[in-house]
């Protein structure tokens, strides 16, 4: 027995604030022995396809060395999600057991399978966090847990299913969605025409319309579904896609299997303003008013992709010159457009995905830094509003 729990005849009786202590001290303590990541996946599997992707030319240095406003000696950075851009694969486990809130997935050996939760398992500053957190809520929440866990034993599982894959993990808002979730497609679909076998899908509950709508137009409406409710399930042939990194192949595999589902036209849109003045969340621009003239004067179109079917806003986005926001997750429908123009609004703090989407994707991209605005006690610097230079944008504009 473990010194965390010695002298202790039943673990689940200990205070609760001790239990955290000890499954905190414990994960932190053993943790590389505890996660399985995708290295050790690829040997660890029952079954391997990888794909025929050379991403020799990416690396985790890009973000680095295409960040923006480098001249700007205000400006702060966060270079994270941190892609490592490793040819993308799809396995199969045998045995798994799915449990806890954030569908965590552990072996018949007690590991925990890091590719359903974050890209690298061992990025401290960022993945690591992911990964650990995640753990430690499954051992929490799901009976008998803590003892498994310190025997590397799965939890017992109440249900059970013959093949599926988990499409769920702790954010599930449309950027994270498309970007990951919707991106495991791609290795669920090569699963299936591999072995001729449906996967069921393992979703968040309550799911936005949005990932309804994905799944209809990627070609698995017809899926069996799973709504995720924290119970242990055992999977008999766990499908394990690589955790999603936006590779060149990747992105153009969802772009166009969206648009071969979707009823495009050759209307010439202009340019679209992805607004974000709607939302309590933060990053909108203060002096709107200031800038709305600038957009009426070169006939941007102000959108709310919260307002749109994701059908309209493909068929929105395939067909504009280009984009102008700031940074949040309307952004990601930049994946719908190709060889377009990227504007991306900051309040200050520069950080991923979108100028590193718009390279792997061969959009022409441009930044403007706004001057940072916070009037909500508690807010993260990352959200603070923005105040921008309409002036700027327009220059931007008029050179396009």
């Amino acid at each position: 027995m473990s010194k965390l729990v010695k002298g202790i005849k039943n673990p689940h009786k200990v205070p609760k604030y001790l239990h955290r202590k000890a499954i905190g001290r414990y994960i932190d303590n053993h943790y590389e022995k505890l996660v399985l990541d995708s290295d050790e996946v690829k040997q660890y599997a029952d079954r391997l396809w990888m794909f025929d992707e050379d991403t020799s030319d990416l690396g985790p240095g890009l973000a680095e060395q295409l960040a923006p406003l480098k001249d700007n000696d205000s400006v702060i950075y966060s270079f994270r999600p941190s892609y490592l851009f490793k040819t993308p694969f799809v396995s199969e486990l045998r045995d798994v057991v799915v449990a806890g809130p954030y569908a965590t997935a552990q072996t018949r050996d007690g590991r925990f399978v890091a590719d359903t939760i974050t890209f690298d398992p061992y990025d401290e500053a960022y993945d690591s966090n992911r990964m650990n957190g995640a753990i430690k809520k499954t051992i929490r929440t799901t009976d008998a847990t803590l003892l498994n866990t310190l025997r590397q034993r799965p939890p017992k599982a109440t249900e059970r299913v013959e093949v599926a894959a988990v499409l769920h993990r702790p954010s599930n808002n449309y950027y994270h969605w498309m970007l990951e979730h919707c991106l495991k497609l791609r290795g669920v679909e090569r699963f299936e025409e591999e072995t001729g076998t449906e996967v069921t899908l393992i979703l968040p509950p309550d799911a936005p319309e949005y990932v309804e709508e994905s799944l209809r137009l990627l070609g698995f409406s017809t899926n069996p579904i799973i709504e995720w409710s924290g119970e242990p399930l055992l999977v008999k042939q766990f499908v394990v896609p690589s955790f999603p990194e936006p590779t060149p192949e990747t992105l153009t595999w969802l772009q166009k299997s969206m648009w071969e589902s979707t009823e495009l036209t050759d209307d010439d849109r202009g340019w679209v303003y992805v607004s974000r003045q709607n939302t309590p969340r933060g990053r909108k621009v203060v002096n709107f008013d200031e800038l709305r003239p600038v957009l009426d004067e070169y006939d941007v179109e102000s959108v709310y992709c919260e307002e749109l079917s994701l059908e309209d806003e493909i068929a929105l986005f395939a067909s504009a010159d280009g984009i102008i926001g700031p940074h949040g997750a309307g952004l990601t429908a930049m994946v719908w457009a190709e060889n377009t123009r990227v504007i991306e609004l900051f309040n200050g703090f520069v950080t991923m995905p979108y100028y590193v989407l718009s390279h792997l994707l061969g959009h022409e991209y441009a930044a403007i830094s706004g001057e940072p605005h916070n009037d909500v006690q508690g807010r993260k610097r990352r959200d603070f509003d923005l105040i921008v230079d309409p002036d700027e944008i327009a220059n931007i504009l008029e050179m396009q």
